[in-house]
This record gives C-alpha cells, sequence and structure tokens, in this order.
C-alpha cells in the first residue's frame, strides 16, 4: 500500500471519528411559539416555513381545534425573523412560551440529576412517580415488582430493538397462573422516544395498579381485565434522548437517507399513504414496509401470541391534550365510530368532573392530520372494539401555559406526571365502566 493511500486512510477515519462523536445536540436560542390560525392558512404557513427534513428548524408540535387551530411550534434561531414575519404579514397574533428551550433542556437534566442522588435507598420494588426516569431505573422497577409479587404481576420480553435493548412488557392480573376468560387491556406509551410524559403516565399507572390494588377503583378494573403494559416501546430513541438530542423522536435503525422510523406509522393497516411518510429524512418516516423495525414486528407479534382476548388499547403520546380515534388515514368512519365516540365523551366527561380540565375527541383527520399505519388504526381493524390513541396535556384546566409551567419542550415539567397519570387513569376506569355498560 502506498504512503499515499494510507494517509487518506488515517484521514478518512479521523474525519469518520469525528462525524460519529457523542456530542449532545443543543437547540440554543430556540423557541416555542403558540398562535391561533385557520386550519388552511397553517398548511400554507407549514409549506412556506419548509426547510430540509434533516435540520430541525421548523415542527408544529401541538394542534387543539377551536374556531380556529391553536398551534404550538418550534422554531430555530435561523428561522424566527422569517416565522415572525410570516405571522405578521398573515395577522396572526403569537405568544412565546419558551425563549429558550435549551436552558429548559438543562434544568431538567440538572434536577434528573439532583433527584436521582435522593433514589440510591429507595425501596425495592418502589419508583418515585413524581420524576422522569432513565431507561434503567424503568427496567429496575418493572424487575423488582414481577420479583416481589409474582401470583400477580409478569414481566415479559416482548421485542428486541435495533441496537439490541429489550422492549418489556408486563401483566397485571388478579391470579396470573390461573386460567382467565377476562377481556384485556393494552397500555402502549413511548413510540415518540421525546415524548417524555407518555412513559411517565405510563409508570404511574402501573405503580397504582401494583401498589394500591385494594382501592375500589382499581381492584374493580382487576377483577375485570387482564393488563398488560409497554410503558416504554422505543428504548434506542429514549435513550438517544436522555444522552444525545432531547428532541429526537423515531426509532435509531439506518436507512439510505436517514436514520430511524416512526413506529406509529409503521402498523400494517393502510401503510405509508402520506407524502412525507416515505422520506427516510422526515419524522414521520414509515419504514420500508408494514412492520419492518424489528421493534414494532416484536410487539404486534408479542400481542397475537400472549394477549389474549384485547378489548382496550389505549397509546399514550404526548401532547396535544386530545383522545384520537379510528380511522386515522382517512375522513371515513369505522362501522362502529358511534361506540368509540360515547366511550371518548364519557372519558371527556370523567376528566372534567375530576379536576376541570378539557380534553377533545375525534379523528387524526379532524383534529390534526392524517396518519396512516398508526398502531390504533390497526388493533381495531383486527377487531379490538376500544382502540384509542391518547395525546397528553400540556395544559391546565384553564388552558394556559407559561414560561414556567412549559418547562421542557416536549416535556411538561416534573409536577405534571402525577396530575397527568392521575387523568390517565381515571380516562381507564371510565372505559373499563363503559365496556360493562348495556350496550345501546
Amino acid at each position: 500500500m502506498s504512503s499515499t493511500k494510507a494517509c487518506f486512510i488515517v484521514f478518512l477515519l479521523f474525519i469518520l471519528s469525528i462525524k460519529t462523536s457523542t456530542t449532545p445536540i443543543r437547540y440554543d436560542g430556540a423557541k416555542i411559539y403558540q398562535f391561533d390560525c385557520p386550519k388552511q392558512l397553517l398548511e400554507v404557513l407549514k409549506r412556506k416555513m419548509k426547510t430540509s427534513p434533516t435540520t430541525r428548524s421548523f415542527e408544529i408540535w401541538s394542534l387543539r381545534p377551536g374556531n380556529s387551530m391553536n398551534a404550538i411550534a418550534f422554531v430555530a434561531p435561523e428561522q424566527q425573523r422569517r416565522f415572525e414575519r410570516l405571522l405578521k404579514k398573515s395577522r396572526l397574533n403569537y405568544s412565546i412560551l419558551n425563549r429558550n428551550i435549551q436552558a429548559a433542556h438543562d434544568a431538567e437534566k440538572a434536577e434528573m440529576t439532583r433527584r436521582r442522588r435522593k433514589l440510591m435507598s429507595t425501596e425495592k420494588g418502589t419508583i418515585s412517580v413524581d420524576q422522569y426516569h432513565t431507561l434503567e431505573e424503568m427496567e429496575k422497577y418493572l424487575k423488582e415488582v414481577a420479583e416481589l409479587f409474582p401470583e400477580r404481576i409478569q414481566l415479559f420480553e416482548a421485542s428486541k430493538t435495533y441496537q439490541g435493548r429489550k422492549i418489556y412488557a408486563l401483566k397485571i392480573s388478579n391470579c396470573i397462573k390461573c386460567p382467565s376468560t377476562k377481556p384485556s387491556a393494552l397500555v402502549n406509551a413511548g413510540f415518540h422516544a421525546r415524548e417524555w410524559m407518555s412513559h411517565a403516565s405510563a409508570i404511574y399507572i402501573i405503580n397504582e395498579f401494583v401498589h394500591n390494588s385494594k382501592d375500589p377503583k382499581i381492584k374493580w378494573l382487576l377483577d375485570r381485565f387482564d393488563w398488560y403494559f409497554v410503558p416504554n416501546a422505543n428504548p434506542d430513541g429514549y435513550v438517544y434522548t436522555m444522552n444525545e438530542d432531547r428532541l429526537w423522536r423515531k426509532t435509531m435503525s439506518k436507512h439510505k437517507g436517514g436514520v430511524g422510523v416512526d413506529m406509529n406509522r409503521n402498523y400494517g393497516y393502510h401503510w405509508g399513504e402520506e407524502k412525507e411518510a416515505k422520506d427516510p429524512a422526515e419524522e414521520v418516516f414509515a419504514g420500508t414496509g408494514p412492520l419492518s423495525e424489528v421493534e414494532t414486528k416484536g410487539l404486534a407479534k408479542f400481542v397475537d401470541e400472549n394477549v389474549k382476548n384485547l378489548t382496550i388499547f389505549f397509546d399514550i403520546h404526548a401532547f396535544m391534550q386530545s383522545f384520537l380515534l379510528p380511522w386515522g388515514y382517512t375522513k371515513e368512519k369505522p362501522k362502529h365510530f358511534g361506540y368509540l365516540m360515547d366511550g371518548c365523551t364519557r372519558i371527556l366527561e370523567a376528566i372534567k368532573k375530576f379536576n376541570g380540565n378539557k380534553y377533545n375527541c375525534g379523528t387524526p383527520v379532524e383534529l390534526l392530520y392524517p396518519v396512516s399505519g398508526s398502531a390504533m388504526d390497526y388493533y381495531h381493524s383486527k377487531g379490538v372494539p376500544l382502540s384509542y390513541s391518547v395525546e397528553v396535556r400540556p395544559f391546565s384546566k384553564d388552558n394556559e401555559m407559561s414560561d414556567k409551567e412549559f418547562l421542557a419542550s416536549m416535556s411538561a415539567p416534573a409536577s405534571m406526571i402525577v396530575p397527568t397519570g392521575q387523568e390517565m387513569l381515571v380516562s381507564l376506569y371510565e372505559l373499563g365502566q363503559y365496556y360493562y355498560s348495556p350496550k345501546q
């Protein structure tokens, strides 16, 4: 080998080592805007703000329907002047919810580190439900409760990830070893890595089922359903949000033209029908085919083989404060849409009665945008009667949000975990009651 070629190889390896360094991505100066906008005008605005999908410079993070769409948007520093000009030209008023989300991310990480020091003496089988946890802390908790309560809790390795991690599922029942003809309910969380409130809400619900099983409402749920929980469906992505890029959303699989797949567009029912879903660089890339991801393929197989008589599918996301119903890919409604909507209406009434907070009901097309290949649609198409995707809140009951409340961009502050988890538990109880109520 010539010295010139050897030098070139050394240089190439040096460049690759820089490219694959693990310096965390920062979002200094990025702002979060809130504004009201008619739906048609919002589509125009999104097109005008469109940049390379490989660069995170503008994203709509939340939409809430009303007389016009109430939108929350992430805008990088280099796009802020342009964005504000477009808003003013369109005569749209706006407010800034967070003027530097990197400062919020730094504060969030410092708070997690501070609290973690206090966890060193945590009693076995317990977890602090009022804070965000690492993957290792979540897995430790799941393993411990399964070990402590083997008569009513079973831990499964439901699937693997692209990077070789395990995806755990937890079954909670009155009697694990007893034959059961009860319907099953599956609570899924964490398809989208950056939506930490979804993982935290699932952990809160699990903890209530484990340690408050004598509570009358939880006992009622356990008496009538077998419960399955997948609190972190995307461990690779979650770890990446903890260590590298707080705003990462997809899996970590590698594809020509991009990294990662949107797990909630990778299921095998009307897969890949959106234009953006075909681009590997887009946040909504649906993969190379239905269930192409090792994560979704394994989870679907686990449900098929282990979850009998699945009646409720409850998929937790963050944070548009809405309950979404099938179908996600079209304006058309499923045959039993009225049954789904009645159940959703009951949930909204129960949450409002519980704490005054207001959610919305509707299909993704009605409230947000088309979503093809979703898990919600997939399971409803397979006969699951009550299949919902819930977007938990960023808002308090007065539907307002301050800089302090909107601490960490894609996650509400940890102080909101328990109230949000309580809302999800209220929702599941109401849904269970609805299933057992006389059919109209």
